[in-house]
C-alpha cells in the first residue's frame, strides 16, 4: 500500500514535469 501509495505520487510528480515541459 505505501508502495503503491509513493509510487502513484513519483508518477504524478513525473507527470508534472513532463507537462512543464511540453
Amino acid at each position: 500500500p505505501d508502495d503503491a501509495a509513493e509510487t502513484i505520487q513519483t508518477f504524478g510528480d513525473a507527470c508534472k514535469f513532463i507537462t512543464e515541459a511540453l
